[in-house]
């Protein structure tokens, strides 16, 4: 059974977007982001069907 390994994106600017839009790693997941405010880390994280936001 292969590991799954979570990421997290801490800033959540113009490369962060891309970085989410082209994430695609086989046994990998996108699992959690960090802003400075906490509404957008709630948004960012919704986009992109992120678990975790932290602000």
């Amino acid at each position: 059974m292969a590991k799954t390994h979570h990421w997290a994106i801490v800033g959540l600017g113009n490369i962060a977007n891309s970085f989410a839009e082209n994430f695609n790693q086989a046994e990998a997941e996108l699992y959690a982001v960090c802003s400075r405010s906490q509404a957008k880390a709630d948004a960012f994280a919704k986009k992109y069907k992120i678990p975790k936001a932290y602000g």
